[in-house]
């Protein structure tokens, strides 16, 4: 008996530890559909999704994933916030880059593992120009500073996506001026030849 008692306080504390966790087939946390992503200021940007979750009951946490859009591999992942939080403030983008958010429901299924269920992303730019917003009192280095910033990381991202092909299509084409530039003198060194036997 003190057995039976035992293995039934075990199971309820591990199935204690899996509140949100919903059993049943199709049960899983989703969204209706992508954040909402509004301007706060130059650099910061507001994430709202706030009514597009469905069966919040089933989730632990949410997360909110972001990063530039040309590059998605550069993302960055926020802290796990409790399923009462629909929004969240994202500071320090660079002005008129575009960046893709995505919220993530967070499944802590116990034994059987973690789910990570994704909303749709959407893509946002924030805009120096944007009239919606209250001016901030910048100087204009400021300014400048913030768009050679987002030039720069533009043309890294490039430069780290295209890079290698850059290289290979500038070695091949060296490669065939090379090899017409060696057939050119074989001819001409053929001609020479037969002009020389006649």
């Amino acid at each position: 008996m003190k057995i039976f008692l035992y293995s039934l306080f075990v199971l309820h504390i591990a199935v204690q530890s899996v509140q949100s966790y919903c059993f049943a087939i199709g049960a899983n946390p989703g969204f209706k559909g992508p954040p909402v992503v509004q301007q706060v200021n130059h650099t910061t940007v507001l994430v709202s999704w706030d009514g597009l979750v469905t069966r919040v009951d089933c989730a632990d946490q949410f997360i909110v994933k972001s990063g530039p859009a040309s590059s998605p591999s550069d993302f960055i992942m926020s802290d796990m916030m409790n399923t009462s939080t629909f929004k969240l403030v994202i500071p320090k983008r660079i002005p008129e880059l575009k960046y893709f958010y995505q919220v993530i429901a967070r499944e802590d299924k116990g034994f059987w593992g973690v789910d990570y269920n994704k909303s749709p992303k959407t893509v946002f730019a924030t805009s120096i120009n944007n009239k919606n917003i209250k001016a901030e009192k910048q100087e204009d280095k400021e300014k400048k500073t913030m768009i050679s910033q987002a030039s720069s990381l533009n043309m890294k991202i490039f430069l780290r996506k295209y890079l290698v092909w850059v290289v290979v299509g500038s070695l091949t084409i060296l490669l065939l001026l090379f090899g017409l530039f060696v057939n050119l003198v074989q001819r001409r060194t053929r001609i020479q030849a037969v002009e020389d036997n006649i």
